[in-house]
């Protein structure tokens, strides 16, 4: 019932909401929001890149996709540096 009353007056009050909030609820809506502040309110959340956080499933995948020339097609397709790439390749075959 509580988050009723917050969505109602959130939705019908935007302009009240605090930078950079008010972009982050554009990106993820009131729920996502909602949702974020029940789970981490009052704490200090550094948000890092999306490489950082997914590190660890793109040094499992990108040797899954590796065929031994496609540095270049993997880093368009991630974002990546070609160093990158490569480091996370020779790391799997270490492995």
């Amino acid at each position: 019932m509580v988050k009723e009353y917050f969505e109602n007056a959130v939705l019908s009050n935007k302009e009240g909401i605090l930078p950079p909030f008010d972009n982050l609820m554009e990106i993820v809506g009131f729920e996502g929001i909602y949702l974020l502040t029940k789970e981490m309110g009052g704490s200090s959340l550094y948000v890092p890149s999306l490489h950082k956080i997914f590190r660890e499933c793109l040094c499992k995948q990108i040797p899954k996709e590796f065929d031994g020339a496609n540095y270049r097609e993997l880093c368009r397709r991630y974002g990546l540096s070609e160093r990158t790439i490569r480091t996370i390749v020779e790391e799997q075959i270490k492995r």
